[in-house]
Order: structure tokens, then sequence, then C-alpha cells
């Protein structure tokens, strides 16, 4: 029987990036004169670009400036990732190099586009570590739809319910719960619950033989 494999979000989960994300999404978000919040910072978490766009537009009042949005936001995160340091999660290059030694793949499933997620991969270390990477574009559609999930597991040769996901956004745990995978939610200190079938606090320390135990991953089970 072939090894399970890991499907892992990038941003906020894998790579320390969602810091850089909350920068460029407040610095748009003033720029179109809209007032930034930490409601709309919880919006807009873990939300596909276009929709984070559409978001901060309608908040502003400009509903059909979306794509001015879109395009400035592109940009503020394009300049942010090049100037900031990109760091890997705590625990990330461990978990990673873990899983690699039982001969698990790894592939990134990403709202992000796949341009800023290489750049990410790259400059944090982690980018030889993983096999595949899956972000929206024609035919994929974002989290919380299910089929980033669904092309990376066929990437990666593996069934959905043979499959791992780590999540840290409620539209990326039920994009993973949609595909059928057994999904644990990466929480952070003041964050809520996320409607995940495990919860973790780190990534890091993570006992990978129990998780495969559990599977293949039946809903209830």
């Amino acid at each position: 029987m072939a090894p399970p494999a890991f499907v892992i979000d990038c941003d906020g989960t894998l790579v320390d990036t969602e810091r850089l994300w909350t920068i460029a999404k407040r610095a748009t978000t003033e720029h179109f004169g809209a007032t930034w919040s930490e409601s709309l910072r919880g919006t807009l978490t873990g939300t596909a670009l276009e929709t984070c766009a559409q978001v901060i537009a309608e908040q502003a009042g400009r509903p059909r400036e979306a794509p001015a949005v879109a395009a400035y936001l592109t940009s503020a995160l394009s300049e942010i990732l090049e100037s900031q340091p990109v760091n890997a999660h705590e625990g990330a290059a461990e978990l990673l190099l873990a899983l690699a030694e039982r001969g698990i793949a790894v592939a990134v499933a990403s709202n992000g586009r796949p341009v800023d997620v290489e750049i990410a991969l790259d400059r944090s270390g982690l980018a030889g570590l993983v096999a595949a990477v899956r972000c929206p574009g024609p035919g994929l559609s974002p989290k919380p739809e299910p089929d980033l999930y669904l092309a990376a597991c066929g990437d990666l040769g593996r069934e959905p319910e043979w499959s791992v996901a780590i999540e840290d956004a409620p539209a990326g745990v039920l994009a993973a719960r949609r595909a059928g995978l057994l999904t644990l939610g990466l929480t952070s200190p003041g964050a809520g619950a996320l409607d995940a079938d495990l919860a973790i606090d780190s990534l890091w320390p993570l006992d990978i033989d129990a998780l495969v135990a559990m599977l293949p991953w039946r809903r209830g089970s």
C-alpha cells in the first residue's frame, strides 16, 4: 500500500506570511477609504485575493472598483514579500522533514497566487520539501470549495480519504473537509475554534503515526 499524503495550507500554516497579508490588506483597505478592524481582518483571513478585493471594495462603498482594489492589493503584497523577512512557521521544517523520512508526500493548497506562494516557500526554506503546489486558477475554485485539495491529492497520486490536511482558517478547513481529507485545525492563541476533525496548537511535535493509523478517513468515524 502506498503511504498517505499530507496537503497543507501555506499562509499562516507552513509560512508566517499571514501577518504580511494583513499588512497589505490593511494598507489597501485604508487606501480606498474604508476602516480597518479586527472583524474585517477575521473576515478576510484565508480568503482568495479576488474575494478580499470585493469585500474591501464593498467596505469602502466602491463595489465596482474591486478590480482596482485587487491590483493594489497584489502590488502591496508583492512589495512586502520582497522587502520583509519570510519565515517558516514554528515546527514547519521539523514536520516536513519527519514526513519525508517516512516517505509521505506533501503538497500545498493555497488561496494565494502561485508566484506569491512560490516566493514564500522559497524564502522560508521549505520549497524543497514540497512536491506540489495548487492555487486557484482555470477550473480550480478557491477555498472553501474542495477543488484545490482534490487537485493536490491527484498530484500526489493519493485518494483524499488517505490524506491529511492542515489548515488555520475556516475557509480552508471547510474546503479540506468537503474534499474528504482528515482535517487538522491549527489554532492560535486568542483565535476561535475551527470546525476541523482534530485540533492542534502547533505543527510540531505531531504524532504522525497515530494520524496515519486513522486512515482511510471516513467522516464521522
